[in-house]
């Protein structure tokens, strides 16, 4: 009766479905609007459209939205012969009350999407559309649901129009679509005057034929077409033709109909035939789908059409089964006899009687017979049921290298089954695989060079199996099989590409496979490699019983001029580090979107003496520098540091050892392993690594000096730091809430407890200013807890069109009427730059457009002003690649350096420029790195051309230069970041001379809070440590002061040679200013090995110190209060026989504060020594 489209079973799939006999009720008027706009419930109205009553026991109305989570209503009662039947479903408080309802029932229906299924037996629908069985009698769908009538829904109406189907209930065409109209609703119930629809035309049906097909000639599948009463008087027309689903093949299997036919009135049926062939083949059984169409006169289940199934059964007895035989390669053994089993196998069990065989070894190998195998003449038979047979062929092992040799096998077919081509026997070979090979020694395969000279060969190796990774293991050669090269490696990897078995440990094995260099990720052409064979087959045990593993080297440290080439000799060789600095922490994986990190085991030691400086990142390149493929070895290189050795603690499977850069670690033991392209300890299993000193404890920021306030400026790139929404189609990841606030919570304790809540934080690498204001009341959040006082962060950015923001974080927390940092300007700067590509195309000069703000910060009564400028450059990774997209990176990052530069310029040479201060991620390292400079050009001091990869570079834009003012600390501690154990400085601070000449000093420091950390700090909720990888800086300005110093000497009283004599130094502080920073140097005119230096308490004073024929001595003090001083005494033993010489003690003082009047701050007093009196 209904033809329903549902996307629960397949998209644009109709389903057939048909009515209980006689059924004559539809749905006629569907109503889910119930509210204060229409009636005041939803309703469902039944249409009795024949022309007799029907009883209503046992139906039921069902509804679901979507799925098949349907809700049954029984109903009950009478339905009169075009009667209506008024069902109120779910009722609100609002609207218009219903005519008297025949029945009712609590369910809602939704207004935008329902369906309803009439039907005239069973339980409750479990599937999401009905089929016939289930006793529909009719269904509805409306809006997005996603089952219905036909091959559309009906539309979704207005809260005060109903579906009606039209033709006052009678129109039913199988389609909700066309059927149903929406309208104003019209309740209709019993009472209603009724309305007798007129009566249907006989429905066509037609039934499956399935016969067999026969042995030849064309057989007829007879089907016939039935009507379930006469055909009228026009008749009934009707076509039929083959469908495209059906498992036979046209023309091979049977000939396609095209059938046009007609029932005669008064005729209930009539046939049709389709020719099917028939053949000999055994086939599996087939079918043909016909699809028949009523084009006039009468219905069918589906509406017009009606689809069926020839089923050509196969009648065909099967020819005994084919046999099939392998050849079989193996290896022949050292000694006795193997067995090289062949398989004899039939496609199906063997019939009655079995299937015979006969195989014989013939002539035509190049094995010799009793020799190398023994000859067969065997004979048996696949039993009945049995699908295959096993015969051997006997090989003698031996102990000659040899080729691989042949034995020829014919298989005779007897009774029962067949050669698959139809011949009478079968042809087999056995491969005799020699196993007594020639063994390469590893050192040959090493070589002496960073590549093997056998490389791309196959060879044959065996060695004790030192360490297992999950691709491969590291073989190396027992002591007594090296060489006397100390320039060749004993040891090579072995790469299986699986894991290999864990047995192996220990044991000498063999290995098969292609010589290869297994290269460092990355597409440097120089990048380093690690020798080693790709294994072809799984390795062979030469033994079962463990070896003792080849010593391990305990001193590596190669001659420093050889760089990594001087580790190639130890390469895949076990090594052992006792007792090395830890100059790299335990790296891991980590999930920013959880705040979750999972330690890589990996960290790096420092091979070198105990006292030996951490490697820092030196000029050059880190491989040989190209252009457009020809070399540029004119540009310096870097030796990459191969002193800094990794450890790989897990590689093996031990737990990662996770370790803090400054520790001590020993027994690091295992193969050196280079696939990473650094040399690495591969920890083995057996061995584990031992802590023998801790790390020094993070650390922050030293605490002002409370005398003399400063301004703090701090910088803090956060990475990536991503809220808890991606924006639409931008591609950037979302991280969960508790992720968000954990990393909130890290960064705030950095900030309040290691920054020491400065005035103004720069910030990089935050996604939004949302996050950013977010961060800034954590932090104030961060200090109330700790009893500090509220800084009252205000957060201000100018974001880019970037997935990433810069920011700053002003303290506003109030100083007298005023915020403590008052923000006079903020600007962004280069937003609309472009660069041009000599593709032809551009791209923005900046992702993240550099911003300045102008800050007056006041204390202590004091306001000092300034201006900060935050900037991020283009990213280094990527600058050394010799392709389009390397040279338009290390154009985008010059020609960002060179527009700063020359922003810079100009605001020096503003009259009433204020003193500046450059922080950022610059991506540089202070100096060239062969390809760009750009922190040398942004401090005035640009790499020569020559010694850098981009055109333009090397001109001069900022005079004065500016102060590179990370590049003034201790030599080990200029470092932001630490990469595979080096030290290097990305994140920078530069200021101008206004800045140098605005205070008395500036200090620039590095809380040591995330570089120096394992990787799984950062899962330590609550801490400071590893909230981002690289240590935040910070820089903290002295404003500048006025101190008039003054110094006085005083020569000793009675000047007695051979005695103790006292020089007496007065330093006076005349104002106006505190003096801070006080120094006093005196310096004797002749040496002498006995002084000392008495000061007042708060003073330190250094050893004297003889040089020069001279003895000086220095002193220093924190500060001299203004209209106050110091008195120093100096005490120097004389010797008698220097009566009469004369001893001048020279003295100065200096300060960091500025002395308006320095013609007073040195002075000089001189003593004749006379010869003490005579006894």
């Amino acid at each position: 009766m209904q033809k329903l489209a549902s996307r629960a079973l397949a998209a644009g799939i109709a389903v057939a479905l048909s009515g209980t006999a006689g059924a004559q009720v539809v749905i006629s008027q569907v109503y889910p609007n119930a509210g204060a706009n229409g009636y005041h419930a939803d309703y469902v109205e039944l249409h009795n459209t024949g022309n007799a009553t029907v009883n209503l026991g046992g139906w039921s109305l069902q509804y679901a939205q979507q799925g098949s989570g349907w809700q049954r209503t029984q109903i009950s009662g009478t339905l009169a012969p075009g009667g209506y039947y008024l069902i109120r479903m779910g009722t609100t408080t609002a609207g218009r009350a219903l005519p008297t309802s025949n029945f009712g029932s609590p369910t809602s229906m939704a207004p935008q999407s329902g369906k309803l299924a009439l039907l005239s037996g069973g339980g409750t629908l479990a599937e999401a559309c009905p089929s016939a069985q289930a006793g529909l009698v009719d269904l509805f769908g409306y809006g997005a649901t996603d089952c219905y009538e036909g091959s559309a829904r009906a539309a979704v109406v207005s809260p005060l129009n109903a579906y009606l189907r039209k033709n006052e209930g009678c129109q039913d065409s199988q389609s909700n679509a066309a059927d149903f109209s929406v309208a104003s609703a019209a309740p209709r119930n019993a009472a209603s005057a009724r309305v007798v629809c007129a009566p249907t035309l006989p429905k066509l049906s037609v039934q499956p034929v399935a016969k067999a097909e026969g042995h030849s000639g064309l057989t007829p599948f007879e089907f016939e077409l039935k009507l379930d009463g006469p055909a009228g008087p026009a008749g009934v027309d009707w076509s039929v033709h083959v469908g495209g689903a059906g498992t036979a093949t046209p023309q091979v299997d049977y000939l396609p109909i095209d059938l046009n036919g007609r029932i005669e009135s008064g005729q209930s049926s009539t046939r049709f035939v389709l020719p099917v062939r028939g053949d000999s083949e055994v086939e599996a059984d087939e079918t043909v789908t016909l699809q028949i169409k009523v084009h006039a006169g009468a219905t069918t289940a589906n509406g017009d059409y009606l689809d069926t199934v020839a089923t050509i059964l196969n009648d065909d007895t099967a020819p005994p089964p084919p046999m099939s035989v392998a050849n079989v390669a193996r290896s022949e053994g050292h000694d006795g006899y193997a067995p090289f089993e062949f398989e004899l196998k039939l496609d199906r069990p063997a019939g009655a009687g079995g299937a015979q065989w006969r195989a014989l070894s013939v002539d035509g190998g190049t094995a010799t017979a009793g020799a190398d195998y023994l000859p067969i003449d065997l004979a048996g038979t696949i039993a009945e049921g049995q699908s295959a047979a096993r015969f051997a062929l006997p090989v003698r092992g031996d102990t000659m290298p040899e080729a691989n040799e042949t034995v020829k096998l014919r298989i005779d077919v007897g009774a029962g089954a067949r050669a698959a081509d139809g011949s009478a026997s079968l042809a087999a070979e056995a491969i005799i695989l020699d196993d007594d090979p020639l063994i390469t020694p590893i050192h040959a395969i090493q070589g002496r060079g960073e590549r093997s000279p056998m490389l791309g060969q196959q060879v044959e190796v065996e060695g004790i199996v030192t360490a297992i990774v999950k691709d491969g293991f590291f073989l190396q050669a027992p002591a007594g099989e090296a060489d006397a090269d100390p320039l060749t490696s004993e040891a090579l990897f072995v790469q299986t590409g699986t894991a290999p078995n864990p047995n192996l440990q220990a044991l000498r094995v063999r290995a098969v496979g292609i010589v290869a260099e297994l290269y460092a990720p990355g597409d440097q052409p120089d990048r380093a490699s690690m020798t080693a064979i790709v294994a072809s087959n799984p390795a062979q045990n030469v033994g079962n019983v463990r070896q003792p593993l080849p010593p391990a080297l305990t001193r590596l440290q190669p001659d420093p001029d050889l760089g990594a080439a001087g580790y190639e000799a130890f390469e895949g060789m076990r090594v052992q580090l006792d007792d090395r600095l830890a100059i790299g922490a335990t790296g891991g994986r980590t999930d920013a979107s959880l705040e979750s990190t999972v330690s890589d085991g990996v960290f790096y030691l420092l091979d070198g003496a105990a006292d030996a400086p951490p490697p820092m990142r030196e000029p050059g390149a880190r491989y040989g520098v190209r252009d457009n493929g020809a070399p540029a070895g004119w540009i310096p290189r870097w030796d990459g540091n191969p002193e800094a050795i990794g450890v790989d603690s897990a590689a093996t499977g031990r737990a990662p050892f996770d370790v803090a850069v400054g520790a001590r670690v020993g027994n690091a033991v295992g193969p050196l392993d280079q696939h990473s392209g650094r040399y690495t300890v591969i920890q083995q299993a057996d061995q584990a690594l031992l802590a023998l000193a801790p790390a020094p404890a993070p650390s922050g920021v030293d605490a002002a000096d409370p005398y003399r306030p400063p301004v703090d400026v701090a910088y803090y790139d956060l990475d990536a730091f991503h809220d808890e929404i991606a924006p639409p189609n931008s591609g950037q990841p979302a991280s969960q809430p508790f992720a968000v606030e954990r990393r909130l919570d890290k960064l705030a304790e950095g900030i309040a407890g290691a920054l020491r809540l400065p005035h103004i934080v720069a910030i990089g690498g935050v996604e939004n200013r949302g996050l950013l204001e977010r961060l800034a009341q954590r932090i104030d959040q961060r200090a109330a807890t700790a009893g500090l006082a509220n800084p009252n962060y205000r957060a201000v950015s100018l974001e880019s069109a970037s997935p990433l923001q810069l920011g700053f974080l002003l303290r506003s927390d109030q100083v007298g009427p005023a915020p403590r940092v008052l923000l006079d300007r903020h600007v962004q700067i280069g937003r609309d730059e472009t660069l041009a590509l000599p593709s032809g195309d551009w791209m923005p000069l900046f992702e993240q457009a550099p911003q300045f703000v102008d800050a007056t910060v006041r204390d202590n009564g004091a306001e000092f002003r300034l201006r900060v400028l935050l900037a991020q450059l283009a990213p280094l990774d990527g600058s050394d690649a010799d392709d389009a997209q390397g040279r338009a990176l290390r154009a985008r990052r010059h020609a960002q350096a060179d527009f700063l530069a020359r922003w810079e310029q100009q605001h020096q040479q503003a009259a009433d420029a204020l003193p500046l201060l450059v922080l950022g991620d610059l991506q540089g390292y202070g100096f060239g790195d062969g390809y760009t400079d750009p922190v040398g050009t942004l401090v005035g001091k640009p790499s020569d051309p020559l010694w850098t990869l981009v055109p333009g570079d090397g001109i001069d834009r900022v005079d004065p230069d500016l102060i590179a003012l990370t590049a003034t600390g201790p030599d080990g501690e200029r470092y932001s970041s630490i990469v595979e154990g080096s030290r290097r400085q990305l994140q920078h601070a530069l200021a101008d001379e206004r800045l140098v000449a605005a205070t008395d000093a500036i200090e620039l420091r590095h809380a040591r809070i995330n570089a120096g950390q394992p990787a799984t700090a950062r899962n330590q909720a609550g801490s400071a440590l590893r909230a981002a990888n690289g240590d935040p800086l910070h820089v903290r300005l002295l404003p500048r002061t006025h101190a008039d110093l003054s110094l006085a000497v005083q020569a000793p009283q009675p000047p007695t040679a051979g005695q103790w004599l006292e020089y007496r130094v007065a330093v006076d502080n005349l104002g106006p200013d505190d003096a801070h920073g006080v120094g006093v140097g005196m310096a004797l005119s002749q040496a002498f090995d006995r002084v000392r230096v008495q000061a007042p308490p708060g003073w330190n004073c250094r050893a004297p110190q003889i040089e020069a024929g001279r003895t000086s001595a220095a002193c220093s003090a924190p500060r001299v209060w203004r209209d106050s001083g110091a008195a120093l005494s100096l005490f120097v033993l004389t010797y008698a026989d220097q009566a009469g010489t004369d001893l001048t003690l020279a003295a100065s003082a200096t300060a960091q504060s500025a002395d308006p009047q320095p013609g007073n701050n040195a002075a000089q007093a001189s003593a004749r020594l006379t010869a003490a009196p005579a006894p």
